[in-house]
């Protein structure tokens, strides 16, 4: 029956071992889809045999060994992704036939080939592979002028061939390669936007100094300086950016921390000593956002307050009131936010989103030099608190399976937190708080809109460019914390660079096995393909380049699979 089979997708599941050989008997095959799985081994050449086939996509698993040499040649195929996989040797020859070709993430080395094909590319992805040299004219020529090319991220060298094809590449398809030397057109209409901008400046200011006008104003005059030499610093501003190396990946760089509102329960870091939440002020304001909790302003500032943590910028309490229930409150002492409307728009704001992976933001006290946020009280501390150590061997005392379970929560806030088109921004263990069901709760939504929180450890490497939020930043901390629960401890920043290294397939369990927590290694024997999905949807989601990071949709999927892959 297998023979008659014109299209297998078994994509997006938790298949390991090897490709049977009787899948290339189906001679009528036309697609072979088996894209975010665990299958590992080498690709036969007994592919050669589906001359039927149009679609080939084997992305995202362990594939390793050498590109068959006879699947360029099969006539009909035309889609081929082989990306994020281990497959080595050089570029494959004689792609005379398809249409997109998609080989990055893999150990591809040696030189580009001089009779490559790619008469009919529309889309070509040789990034993120090992591959060096020059790039040949006669590869360059084959290829289109309205194809994408992405060669970035490799060992290339040399001048860029002036073929229409690679002259009109995005420069970030061919950044990554150190020694490559050239200007794309997008650099040269960069430039010479930059160049016109300085020299309207130039000119103008020019204009100003030797033509004065006797009967401007003099306030005038000086608003207008004031004005222009803002325009130039903004200028210059731009072209340090643009010319400064990116920063390095961070992990844990920055000693201090900001505090989350529930950040620790009663068994860590509170104290014991009752304290003043805000003091005996006049003119202090209650708003409760929630509509649902029924509290005064009286009651709050009668309420016993513990100190759970502080920063820069904020302390936090436990306050317990006298009828038992208990709230975290933020003390915010300077304020992005000076007036009581503004402020309250913004926390009615961040109250509306509502799930079960979020503190509930119940509402906020204004003071003239204090305001207070209230949120609901978390009673198991956070996952700051669980046992992590900086460097060091002790285990956090969770089971795989509570380890999955706290990911799923964290997984599930930020997926829904970004189907409502906002970014967290700050995710870190601290921020992670665990309910009376160990089920991990998010905190510190939407702070950054009312006060200062600063650049923090966890942070995606972009997040230093000071450009727009993007939801990457958080998909990019929450690697970092899903590699933090496979390890149990607090990652050092060398690591996370070392592991970003590409490996054999052998060499990516043997990492996993030595880094993964001694509390989880009794399921080792077992559960290997689980941990290595597992390190490989950490090592994707921190990965330094946005655009390579799923969105946490996808990687909600995934711990999905993993997690039911850990119940067979």
């Amino acid at each position: 029956m297998i023979q008659h089979l014109r299209q297998i997708d078994l994509s997006n599941n938790f298949l390991n071992g090897s490709l049977p050989n009787t899948i290339f008997n189906s001679s009528q095959l036309q697609v072979l889809s088996l894209s975010n799985n665990v299958i590992s081994g080498e690709l036969p050449e007994l592919v050669g045999n589906l001359t039927n086939l149009k679609l080939l996509n084997l992305s995202d698993n362990a594939f390793a060994g050498l590109i068959p040499e006879k699947l360029p040649t099969l006539p009909n195929l035309t889609v081929v992704s082989l990306k994020s996989n281990y497959f080595s040797g050089s570029v494959p020859t004689g792609f005379n036939h398809v249409e997109i070709l998609d080989l990055s993430s893999n150990l591809l080395n040696g030189s580009l080939p001089n009779d490559f094909g790619g008469e009919n590319l529309r889309y070509l992805n040789l990034s993120y592979n090992k591959i060096s040299g020059t790039i040949p004219l006669a590869f360059a020529k084959q290829i289109s002028g309205n194809t994408t090319v992405d060669l970035s991220f490799n060992n290339l060298t040399g001048p860029i061939p002036g073929s229409e094809a690679l002259l009109n590449q995005k420069t970030e398809f061919l950044s990554g390669n150190a020694d490559l030397c050239a200007i794309v057109v997008g650099d040269l209409a960069g430039m010479a936007l930059l160049a016109l901008i300085i020299l309207f400046i130039y000119q103008h200011r020019e204009k100003r100094y030797t033509n004065p006008k006797p009967n401007m104003n003099a306030s005038v005059s000086s608003n207008s300086e004031k004005k222009e030499e803002t325009v130039s610093r903004q200028v210059v501003d731009v072209r340090t950016v643009t010319l400064t190396p990116s920063l390095p990946c961070s992990c844990l760089t920055i000693k201090e921390e900001e505090t989350s509102e529930a950040t620790s329960s009663d068994s860590d870091r509170e104290s014991n000593t009752a304290v003043d939440i805000i003091g005996a002020q006049n003119g202090n304001t209650l708003v409760i956002v929630d509509g649902e909790t029924n509290l005064e302003l009286k009651t709050l500032l009668k309420a016993s307050a513990y100190i759970l943590g502080n920063s820069h910028v904020s302390i936090v309490y436990k306050a317990v009131l006298e009828d038992g229930r208990a709230f975290a409150v933020r003390r915010i002492g300077e304020c992005k936010i000076q007036r009581m409307k503004e402020f309250e728009n913004q926390v009615r704001a961040i109250a509306k989103l509502r799930h079960p992976n979020l503190v509930k933001l119940r509402g906020f006290c204004w003071g003239q030099d204090d305001k207070l946020l209230i949120c609901d009280y978390v009673p198991n501390g956070s996952l700051a608190t669980m046992g992590y150590r900086r460097g060091g061997t002790c285990s956090l005392k969770l089971s795989l399976e509570g380890r999955l379970k706290i990911a799923k929560g964290v997984a599930r806030g930020l997926a829904f937190i970004h189907e409502k088109k906002h970014v967290h921004g700050n995710v870190k263990p601290s921020n992670i708080l665990l309910n009376s069901e160990m089920e991990a709760v998010i905190s510190d939504f939407g702070v950054d809109r009312l006060l200062t929180v600063g650049l923090m450890a966890y942070q995606a490497p972009e997040t230093f460019k000071n450009i727009k939020a993007s939801n990457k930043w958080d998909v990019y901390s929450f690697g970092v914390v899903l590699l933090e629960l496979l390890t149990g401890r607090v990652l050092l920043e060398r690591e996370l660079e070392q592991w970003h290294e590409p490996g054999s397939v052998e060499e990516e369990k043997n990492r996993v096995l030595k880094m993964a927590d001694v509390a989880i290694k009794c399921d080792m024997e077992t559960r290997e393909s689980v941990l290595l999905a597992w390190f490989k949807l950490g090592l994707s989601c921190a990965c330094p380049v946005p655009q390579k990071r799923p969105s946490m949709k996808e990687a909600l999927q995934i711990l999905d699979k993993i997690h039911a892959a850990t119940l067979n």
